[in-house]
């Protein structure tokens, strides 16, 4: 009995990507975004409901019209447009193997080209361009030398900004004065470095007192540093406030006792303000 599409988008994607051929946690939630669009794409222009997908709803038209929405509306670039083919032509080379009923639909959706784009001349910079960017971090505090050492780092191993930021502890090997990154597709590459960088990883480390992640950074995207800074502002007004009411109650207070307690409590809030303002800075 043939089976439904949703019971083979839920096995593609819980079993066959993560388990059967390891795709990296990357690439599955990439593909997954595919399919979150496209199934609102069907949903709202085809009225499909998407719980009760027919393993033939979707055919080489639909996904050809469905490639014109994401660069027409949605506005996507011919790469992106590309990407989305290539994580559908995915799930149909693992259902055709799995369905001989419609190999030839199949078929026919893994027929669809890839659309050229124009190839960009790769621009790049010159060498006092690289020497500004680099010395450009206040390498006096803890954080403007990470980001100085992220920068020298990239630049030396030719990293992607991806792999520093998935970089960790256990991939330094500095008593051997190199490095294990891992890129696209989980593929590892070892890359030598210099004594001097090795020099600043290890001071890195001190700074920090921590496992060492050079790309360490709290504050994932922009969104959640505005509310991570809206956080701290109210924390601050908060403990304020409270400190004021404090300092009033203290000049009132006749009880000796009660009012060495106040100016305990007093002395704590003022060492919790400093320390708030010091993660606000």
């Amino acid at each position: 009995m043939t089976k439904n599409l949703n019971y083979y988008i839920t096995n593609y994607f819980s079993e066959y990507l993560p388990n059967v051929i390891g795709t990296s946690q990357r690439t599955i939630c990439s593909y997954r975004d595919t399919f979150v669009i496209l199934f609102e794409y069907l949903q709202k222009e085809y009225k499909i409901n998407i719980n009760k997908m027919d393993i033939e709803v979707i055919d080489y038209k639909k996904i050809e019209k469905f490639l014109d929405y994401l660069e027409n509306e949605r506005k996507n670039s011919i790469s992106t447009r590309n990407q989305r083919l290539a994580a559908i032509s995915s799930f149909y080379k693992y259902l055709q193997k799995r369905e001989l009923a419609i190999f030839d639909l199949c078929s026919d959706i893994l027929t669809i080209p890839k659309k050229k784009a124009e190839t960009k001349v790769m621009s790049y910079f010159s060498v006092d361009e690289i020497k500004l960017l680099i010395n450009k971090p206040d390498t006096k505090t803890k954080y403007g030398f990470r980001d100085y050492l992220i920068l020298l780092f990239m630049y030396e191993t030719a990293s992607r900004a991806q792999e520093v930021s998935d970089l960790q502890s256990k991939q330094l090997f500095l008593k051997d004065n190199y490095v294990v990154l891992i890129g696209k597709g989980n593929k590892n590459r070892r890359i030598p470095i210099t004594k001097e960088m090795k020099i600043s990883l290890k001071h890195l480390d001190s700074l920090c007192q921590q496992t060492i992640l050079l790309a360490e950074n709290r504050i994932n995207n922009l969104e959640e540093l505005k509310s991570y800074r809206y956080n701290l502002e109210e924390s601050l007004r908060i403990l304020k406030g409270k400190r004021e009411n404090l300092w009033r109650k203290r000049k009132k207070e006749t009880n000796p006792e009660i009012k060495e307690k106040i100016t305990h409590e007093i002395g704590d809030l003022k060492a919790l303000i400093k320390k708030t303002n010091k993660d606000y800075c």
